[in-house]
């Protein structure tokens, strides 16, 4: 494990005790992290990252190879542990012989991990794979734990993104820079023995701006350079986006195989193991020779043949047909390999013999990308495809009808294939028909054992199988590769597809209700364990256009913290809303289930007021507002069990405005009702006061208290008019501004029977605002009222709803 020294407290001020603790959890975690494969301590059972933050451990890691620090990992490194806690690396420190500087030779270079053994320090060999010479994968004796190596490989690219972007870099330098500018000269006019000279990834620029230069330019070749060292993305024809119902997805990777998910998961799961849906289509790997396949031999008796045998249009239905493994074994690992056994025909006659294996290949040769041959030989062989030599091993140089291998194959390395990659393998390949064709040797004619067995791959591109679209879905895909033993994977991308809907955004979004100061709990929300009026807050969003809206990508970013990527639904219909709680369980209990409910947000709302930021999926603002708790914002939401409601959400009114809300007409306000939605039944009296629920809606008074109406005013008053007084009949009612049945008709009629619109005969006099988003309105006689026929006549007001 190597050596630790205490920081704090202070060797003098540590007790036994936790001397003792910490000495026996880190021998804990030794135990575990040595135990490979499966990682959990002998005596606990537990699993190494039972003891360590695994973040904080990759992060260090990184930040290490990505400065290329000699010391890095092994001097002036530090960990804590909290209290209770795992062990976390950090703070990092100590950068100043890394990037690149003049001062330390082995960081000089970006392009390599040499001089530098970041991946074999105690803990660290045991933890993560060092990645393979020129981008190739680790090799097969390489110990790792494959959920820690991805962890890793995860947490690069998706830095990558964000704090190790050249762009990122270059404002962090730019920064630190534009601090010292002023005073440079001073100091290289001081210390002139080190004036600055630039480097050679300064693109020319000489001097101290040759410096800053060098150092932007040392970390874009270090990225560039650790890039390479894993599988990349998947790439896709298009990186979501709004698209119209049918429209086909392909994937591809030019490193190997696309495996995705569309329900949100992972296709890698724990061990690397491939949970996912293979997608058919660019680069894989197939094999197309695989082991017990029949073949076709001949023992040679002379050089009759020459070198026609391995040739493409070759002649071979005279000889025998078998199985490989082919050749013979008395008492060796390979006995249960062989299925076509050669020892009556090859012993003591000759040491060698012909096979031909045929395969189709149904691809381009174009698209072929690589061949590999894998076998496992006792002893030696010559490999020909299609009559072009691929591979050999114990082979003389020159082979004849009858030659031996040079060297035997030993019996414990025979049985394990052996890969020979073949060059330039596309311009042997052939679309259709092709031969394999392999001399294998025996170290004599008399030899007691005797075999090959081979296996050929092709990484070929494949041309795409698209995989419709007909809803808006998440796609996470990865890049899979199979090598020495064990399976590779990219990092993951996830692309969300608006499939025929809008996205959400400034136009078709609204905040209509919030209820950020609820009443107290009841004795019965007491009983059942709410006692925090916070937990029944809520908000609710209205789509306030005429087509379906996904929110997926989209989320609250300021007062709250909701991310619709983990919502229950994210779809809303036109004029549907959807709402978020700050306590499932509470809100249900109050309002009842069976509501839209998006999810549960975190955080708390300001009783005080506070300023709520809703982004969409590229950090465009949807909605951005402050609501407040006193006048000229409605009084009544602060406590008092009353909601803030979008007085007209459908005009888009400017949230930002006091007089844009009102407070709800019922104490709970109106959680997933909406404005202009689920408008109630005609003629429904759930009161029970004779008055129809949408008539009580659209005057402003409340349908479940039946002494809550105001019924209209038809008398006869004095206006002026033109400068003279006249008497008038008036006409006089309240209604709602907010946008809900807010169609009004008045009519009159002589016997009650037949009535007609009083439009013509009506003049709108006035209409007075009053307070939660009511008006007064009043309408006199066109003509005054001495004028008028005195018979009888009756007024009536009409709502309508649309």
């Amino acid at each position: 494990m190597g050596s630790l020294g205490w920081i704090y407290p202070k060797e003098e001020n540590v007790t036994d005790a936790q001397n003792e603790y910490l000495e026996n959890y880190l021998n804990q975690l030794n135990g575990a992290i040595n135990n490979f494969p499966d990682y959990t301590n002998p005596t606990t059972g537990k699993h190494y990252s039972d003891y360590i933050n695994i973040g904080s451990w990759v992060d260090e890691h990184l930040l290490r190879i990505l400065s290329k620090d000699p010391d890095a990992l092994r001097l002036s490194t530090y960990l804590f542990k909290p209290r209770g806690g795992k062990v976390h690396y950090g703070p990092v420190w100590d950068f100043d012989r890394c990037l690149g500087c003049d001062s330390d030779s082995r960081s000089a270079t970006p392009g390599s991990f040499s001089n530098n053994d970041f991946w074999n320090y105690p803990w660290w060999k045991n933890l993560i794979w060092k990645p393979g010479a020129n981008g190739a994968p680790p090799l097969a004796s390489d110990r790792g734990d494959p959920d820690f190596n991805q962890e890793y490989i995860d947490r690069y690219f998706s830095l990558r993104k964000t704090h190790f972007s050249e762009e990122s870099f270059d404002n962090i330098i730019d920064g630190m820079a534009s601090q010292i500018r002023e005073a440079q000269s001073r100091n290289f006019l001081r210390w002139s023995s080190r004036p600055p000279n630039g480097g050679r990834f300064a693109n020319g620029v000489k001097g101290w701006e040759g410096e800053v230069e060098q150092l932007k330019g040392w970390l874009r070749e270090r990225v560039k350079f650790m890039d390479q060292q894993w599988l990349p993305e998947t790439t896709l024809n298009q990186e979501g986006g709004i698209v119209e119902p049918g429209f086909e997805i392909a994937m591809s990777s030019p490193s190997g195989a696309v495996y995705y998910t569309l329900d949100g998961t992972d296709p890698r799961g724990s061990d690397g193991v491939i949970e996912g849906a293979f997608f058919p289509g660019g680069q894989v790997t197939n094999n197309y020779v695989a082991s017990f396949v029949p073949a076709k031999h001949l023992i040679p008796m002379n050089d009759s043949l020459d070198d026609r045998w391995n040739k493409f249009n070759y002649d071979d239905s005279l000889w025998a047909s078998g199985i490989t493994a082919m050749g013979f074994e008395t008492n060796g690992p390979a006995l249960s390999l062989i299925n076509t056994n050669l020892q009556s025909e090859m012993r003591y006659v000759n040491s060698s013999v012909y096979a031909r294996i045929e395969f189709n290949f149904n691809n381009k040769a174009a698209n072929v990308n690589a061949v590999s041959l894998k076998m496992k030989y006792d002893d030696g062989f010559v490999a020909y495809l299609n009559g072009t030599e691929i591979a050999r091993a114990n082979a003389p140089e020159t082979p004849e009808w009858n030659s031996r291998a040079t060297s035997s194959h030993r019996d414990v390395e025979a049985v394990v294939f052996e890969e020979f990659i073949v060059a330039n393998g596309s311009e042997i390949v052939r679309e259709g028909r092709n031969v394999l064709a392999i001399q294998g040797m025996n170290t004599s004619a008399g030899g007691s054992d005797f075999f090959i067995l081979p296996e050929l791959d092709i990484n070929e591109t494949i041309a795409p199988n698209p995989l419709p679209l007909n809803k808006s879905i998440l796609i996470t895909s990865r890049t899979t590769e199979e090598a020495n033993g064990r399976i590779y994977w990219s990092p993951p991308k996830s692309v969300y597809f608006v499939v025929g809907e809008d996205r959400g955004s400034e136009t078709n979004i609204v905040v209509s209700e919030i209820m950020y100061h609820p009443a107290a709990p009841s004795e019965l929300e007491k009983a059942a364990g709410f006692t925090n009026q916070d937990d029944f807050e809520w908000i609710e969003l209205q789509n306030i256009s005429n087509k379906r809206v996904n929110l997926f990508e989209s989320s609250f970013a300021e007062g709250i913290g909701f991310d619709f990527r983990s919502a229950d639904r994210v779809t809303l219909r036109p004029k549907e809303v959807i709402l978020i709680v700050s306590n499932k369980e509470a809100f249900e209990l109050r309002h009842g289930t069976g509501l839209p409910l998006a999810g549960t947000y975190r955080g708390r709302l300001d009783n005080n007021g506070e300023q709520l930021l809703l982004r969409d999926f590229s950090q465009n603002i949807i909605k951005e507002f402050s609501y407040r708790d006193a006048s000229p914002w409605p009084e009544k939401a602060d406590g008092q069990g009353f909601s803030l409601e979008l007085i007209n959400p459908f005009t888009n009114s400017d949230h930002k405005e006091a007089t844009s809300w009102t407070a709800s007409l019922t104490v709970g306000g109106t959680p997933g009702v909406g404005i202009g939605e689920n408008l109630p039944d005609k003629g429904n009296d759930t009161d029970g006061d004779n008055v129809p629920d949408d008539v009580e809606i659209a005057m402003g008074t409340d349908p479940l208290n039946p002494s809550s109406f105001a019924l209209p005013e038809v008398g006869v008053a004095t206006f002026t008019v033109e400068e003279e007084e006249h008497t008038f009949l008036y006409f006089t009612f309240q209604k709602t501004t907010n946008g809900t049945l807010d169609h009004f008709i008045i009519e009159q009629s002589r016997d009650l029977k037949n009535w007609e619109s009083a439009d013509a005969d009506l003049v709108l006099m006035s209409e007075e605002k009053l307070e939660n988003g009511i008006s007064l309105v009043q309408y006199r006689g066109a003509l005054p009222f001495d004028n008028q026929e005195k018979d009888g006549s009756f007024m009536r007001l009409r709502v309508i709803a649309d």
